[in-house]
């Protein structure tokens, strides 16, 4: 099983991660390679001694983690090499995105350039991939593709593969997205060949309803496992879809929520290899959001297991429920995602949100007070969103300022399929819906409200408030602006614990 150029890399790739443990665990044995990884340590170690390789050193040694102004040093000098690499090949690369020069939204014109002899992957051929498949043998080579940011990596690897006579087959969430609630699933085959929807369950021939994540093993991997983290991130799920599952612009409601049981977390861990168990390995939970009663049977499991972990969590009161956030920070708990959105309440119960602001704000002084790091998403630009709405947000922040560790603000997408979507009228929605012959791929719509579009009146609202909001600003300078999915459960912080707590070690 190959992941393409690019994700993180800091962590492996979550999906063909858990596929690959999902497959052995039933006897087959889908050896991972991950040529993110091997491409990104392909250009950083060209730099040879200097600030890139101690950036690395940093950001892989200092195991009881770093503080946000060390960590933005390292990654600027990361950052600094990728700029470089972009120049040369005249593909913009960054820690988290790669992005042909024709756009990556159009697969026929990536594969245009693929074809050309464009695509900066050769090296990565040579020296990662076909060795391994010279090794292997396989009869088939599967290719997991969870992001746009792999999709042109997907497609010339594909290409590269199948001149070697091995026949391929793509699949992955990026894949299942576009089919179930996207637009331009069609123009992937085309580029693609050969298509696998779904968890895969299909390749195991599991029962009709059968959850592949119920049962793991860890993956057996090929080439290099040295991510970029001083403890190995090790992505889990205690559910699959989500237990809320009514907010109108959720492009996900069609999926069914599913509990993976602890076991499978307590058969994954025990089957982790003792270079992983010894380096105190940090558990990144994958759940759309953690349900509390699910997230309460599972504690014993992510105990039992030594690691710290973090997840989404939703920040209503079903978490504030008896003691659940205590045991939850006994039990290695190191950050919980947040998702307040917007401190309008009369706009959360307009997309039937489920969130209350001073339930919100409750939630994030409880959980910051016991220890555990806040990252809060905020979202900007809804429809029917106003100035005072917008300020509103602010204030919150403000207000809560000491106890949010992190903050991501973005700006509203108009997912293509969703009941929003669907009722667009009723909201004073007009999206602007592909032309014929358009060949792109997107999950968003563009959108106007009132004839404009809300996210230039948003963008400049923002800025301002960057400029004159010190508590936003202290917020905004402790969030990393890479690895912020990998990294920020091990920041130091002030007031939070800290993974060098015994309770996280060996």
């Amino acid at each position: 099983m190959v992941s393409p150029p690019v994700c993180t890399p800091a962590e492996p790739p979550s999906g063909a991660f858990l596929l690959s443990a999902a497959l052995r665990a039933r006897g087959f044995d889908a050896v991972l390679l991950d040529l993110s990884l091997e491409f990104y340590m392909g250009i950083f170690e060209r730099e040879g001694a200097g600030q890139v390789s101690k950036a690395l050193e940093l950001l892989r040694g200092r195991r009881g983690g770093f503080t946000p102004q060390t960590h933005r040093t390292a990654c600027g000098f990361l950052h600094g090499s990728l700029v470089e690499e972009s120049r040369r090949t005249g593909w913009r690369t960054t820690l988290m995105d790669l992005e042909p020069p024709t756009g990556s939204h159009s697969p026929s014109r990536i594969l245009q350039i693929c074809e050309e002899g464009s695509a900066p992957f050769q090296d990565l051929y040579e020296r990662a991939l076909d060795p391994v498949l010279d090794e292997l043998k396989p009869r088939e080579v599967l290719v997991s593709v969870s992001y746009l940011s792999q999709l042109a990596g997907a497609i010339d690897a594909i290409r590269h593969i199948a001149r070697r006579g091995i026949a391929t087959r793509a699949g992955g969430s990026l894949l299942n997205s576009l089919r179930e609630t996207g637009e331009g699933a069609g123009e992937l085959g085309r580029v693609l060949g050969r298509l696998e929807y779904g968890d895969g369950g299909s390749l195991a021939g599991t029962a009709p309803g059968e959850a592949m994540l119920n049962r793991l093993r860890w993956p057996l991997t090929a080439g290099r496992t040295d991510y970029i983290s001083p403890r190995p991130v090790v992505p889990f799920a205690i559910s699959t879809g989500c237990f809320w599952n009514r907010c109108l612009f959720c492009p996900d409601r069609t999926q069914p929520f599913r509990k993976i049981g602890p076991d499978a977390l307590v058969s994954l861990m025990e089957d982790a290899p003792g270079e992983i168990v010894s380096a105190g390995p940090v558990i990144h939970l994958l759940d759309s959001a953690l349900a509390p009663g699910y997230l309460d049977e599972a504690l014993p499991s992510l105990r039992r297991s030594g690691a710290a972990f973090y997840g989404f969590a939703r920040p209503s009161r079903d978490i504030l429920s008896g003691d659940l956030l205590e045991r939850a920070a006994e039990s290695g708990c190191a950050m919980l995602q947040y998702g307040v959105e917007s401190a309008d309440r009369k706009l959360l119960e307009t997309f039937d949100k489920g969130i209350d602001p001073d339930t919100a704000s409750e939630v994030v002084r409880r959980t910051a007070g016991l220890g555990i790091r806040t990252y809060c998403y905020f979202l900007f630009g809804l429809p029917g969103e106003g100035p005072a709405s917008r300020a509103g947000t602010m204030d919150f922040i403000e207000r809560n300022a000491a106890d949010i560790d992190y903050a991501n603000i973005s700006i509203f997408n108009l997912p293509v399929n969703c009941e929003l979507t669907e009722r667009a009228g009723e909201f004073g929605i007009r999206p602007v819906r592909r032309l014929q012959g358009d060949d792109r791929i997107r999950l968003y719509l563009p959108f106007t409200t009132s004839g404009e579009s809300p996210r230039h009146e948003v963008r400049r609202f923002l800025a301002g408030a960057k400029a004159s909001r010190p508590g936003l600003r202290s917020v905004l300078t402790r969030t990393p602006r890479w690895f912020r999915a990998a990294h920020l459960a091990m920041l130091e912080i002030d007031g939070r614990r800290s993974v060098l707590d015994p309770r996280f070690e060996d």
